[in-house]
């Protein structure tokens, strides 16, 4: 289903904004963004939530969630910290790849970052 250009832009900041915070936003925090009213930013969410692609709890201020039809969960990450400086060779780097394989969602990309030396492996969350 193609959403209109406003409930599309307003869903991608949603989901960026919350894989960048770890939270949902707030109304308030979705019309500053947008510099919108909060009537008009309630009618937009209350338009994605009739469509599926986000719930909300009234009684939270930051009770919005994403559903699956909204992408949640599918590149989602959490970096696992990584205790001590590791020392990597081609050999340790294909036995992180033989364990961490079928964990890791973006494998090539996880090692490279690892491989850059910003310890944390992303797991699926």
């Amino acid at each position: 289903m193609a959403l209109p250009r406003r409930q599309q832009e307003t869903l991608e900041w949603i989901r960026a904004y919350m894989k960048m915070h770890g939270k949902p936003p707030t109304m308030r925090e979705i019309g500053d963004h947008f510099g919108r009213a909060s009537s008009s930013v309630f009618e937009v969410i209350t338009a994605l939530e009739h469509k599926g692609f986000l719930t909300r709890s009234e009684r939270l201020s930051r009770g919005i969630a994403l559903t699956p039809k909204a992408g949640a969960g599918k590149k989602d990450a959490v970096n696992v910290p990584i205790l001590g400086r590791p020392r990597l060779t081609l050999r340790s780097l294909r036995e992180c790849r033989r364990v961490f394989g079928r964990l890791v969602a973006q494998t090539d990309a996880a090692f490279s970052a690892f491989l850059h030396n910003e310890y944390g492996i992303p797991l699926p969350w």
